[in-house]
């Protein structure tokens, strides 16, 4: 407005002082109107053609601004959306996880009377406990735990024949030799699969289970690694009662070293367990169907069938192929016990943690795996996190651990306490919990799955099952089992 303002004000002075002192130009031929029109018309006129001229650049800038704005705006919401996809990406590769169909133990030595009694049974579920006055002598832990491998995999193939054609993965002790632990593992199958099947069975495939990360990481990458395969049998094995020996309760207490009696505090009395699990890939349970009609149906065709005009199928149809047609549906339609979900896990950088840095290594190794497990959202940016839509305490109804003999745990049963409580899970972490190490004693390397067959058989039998591991004295684990959603 200010500018229109002057500028006819400019031109009016401008125009007056041109008309009246430059231009030969007699004045007293005009009229009055043509005098006014002459002296206010070009002023005007000049202005209405600077406003019009103004208005349209201003037009055109706001255009060009808004048209900016837009291209940015899209920028923005192009670079937003693909960090969306990989955000979407990421939490569906942290939330992938396997399926545990089957659970045997064999051989496990209890260290209290009613602990047999507190296992959860069902289908699929099978627990051999043993007196320690059973237990036949034997110098090396491999020939006194043969029986009991025996025992577990027959167990596991009686309720999946399936299982008998897939991998099995092994977690043996660390003092046998590779080709030992081989014959002793194919020789076991062997014997365990001829109860079973009549068919003639192949040499079983035996691998050992990867090291790298914690329980359900080193499940998960079975199936990562190979995302063909449909299934596998991981199974677990050691026993630190054969390698103590024979010796005498009262001299363990009497002459027992300090050292020794802290490590048998944190660890329990020397036990053993054979643990083997079923475990099934993701995808298996969409896709059920399609494998059961393409792969029975067409799997066995003509011999004398051209093989360009065979059916070939895909590569997990290839590991079902090896199956025979009469027991690939006993892989398929096996029960599912629980979800296995990957964990979360927190370790220091000294060697020991202090009483409050547990607490938060527990409740940060917790949060992860409630996030893993579908539980807890993950906002992206800075949205808000939104409720659960089932609350934690009802889905979370059992904790599975082995924070240690009754004389050292309470510190490691407090910080889960404390995690539990923040998450408003309802969990009491000593009469609503199994611990391994009360329960079974030190059963060596077969502890990862010992708690996983805990957890899972919880979980079937209560809905869900949060499993805490301590792998060292500075680092905290935990991760979830869920059974399946009932529609």
């Amino acid at each position: 407005m200010l500018i229109n303002l002057a500028t006819l004000i400019a031109t009016a002075l401008g125009w007056g002082g041109l008309l009246w002192f430059r231009l030969p130009i007699n004045l007293a031929n005009f009229s009055p109107l043509s005098l006014i029109a002459l002296h206010a018309g070009p002023p005007i006129l000049t202005t209405l053609a600077v406003g019009m001229w103004r208005r349209t650049h201003s037009k055109r800038a706001a255009m060009a601004e808004a048209q900016r704005v837009a291209v940015e705006e899209e920028k923005h919401a192009a670079v937003r959306a693909a960090a969306q996809a990989e955000h979407a990406e990421r939490m569906a590769q942290r939330r992938l996880s396997c399926d545990c169909r089957a659970v045997a133990g064999a051989g496990l030595v209890a260290q209290q009377e009613q602990v047999a009694g507190q296992l959860p049974e069902g289908e699929g579920i099978y627990w051999g406990v043993v007196e320690p006055e059973e237990l036949a002598d034997h110098s090396e832990p491999l020939p006194a735990l043969m029986p009991y491998l025996e025992e577990a995999l027959a167990a596991l193939y009686q309720h999946s024949p399936a299982a008998i054609w897939m991998p099995h993965f092994i977690c043996p002790p660390s003092d046998v030799s590779g080709e030992d632990l081989l014959q002793t593992v194919r020789k076991a199958a062997r014997s365990a699969a001829a109860q079973v099947a009549d068919d003639e069975v192949p040499a079983t495939l035996v691998r050992f289970l990867p090291e790298a990360g914690h329980t359900t990481e080193r499940y998960l990458g079975l199936f990562e690694s190979d995302p063909g395969l449909p299934g596998a049998v991981v199974l677990g094995f050691d026993s630190p009662l054969v390698r103590q020996g024979e010796s005498n309760e009262e001299a363990i207490f009497d002459e027992e070293d300090p050292a020794e009696r802290e490590v048998r505090y944190w660890q329990g009395s020397p036990g053993q367990a054979v643990v083997a699990l079923l475990l099934t890939a993701p995808w298996i349970e969409e896709h059920a169907a399609a494998l059961r009609i393409e792969v029975i149906e067409t799997g066995d065709g003509d011999a004398y069938t051209p093989y360009w005009e065979r059916n070939h199928g895909s590569d997990s149809e290839a590991w079902f192929n090896r199956i025979p047609a009469a027991w690939r549906a006993s892989l398929v339609d096996a029960p599912i016990l629980a979800h296995l979900h990957r964990g979360g896990s927190r370790q220091s950088e000294q060697g020991v943690v202090r009483p409050l840095a547990l607490a938060g290594f527990c409740l940060t190794a917790l949060d992860r795996a409630l996030v893993n497990a579908g539980l807890r959202d993950l906002p992206f940016g800075a949205e808000s996190p939104t409720e659960p839509a089932v609350p934690l305490s009802e889905t979370c109804r059992w904790l599975v651990h082995h924070a240690g003999g009754v004389e050292r745990s309470g510190t490691r049963l407090a910080a889960l306490g404390n995690a539990l409580t923040y998450f408003g899970i309802d969990l009491h972490p000593i009469d609503e919990a199994n611990n391994s190490v009360v329960q079974f004693g030190y059963v060596g390397r077969a502890l990862p799955l010992l708690l996983s067959a805990l957890a899972v058989t919880q979980a079937a039998q209560h809905g869900g099952a949060v499993c805490a591991e301590f792998p060292s004295s500075s680092e905290v684990a935990a991760w979830l089992a869920l059974a399946p959603v009932k529609v």
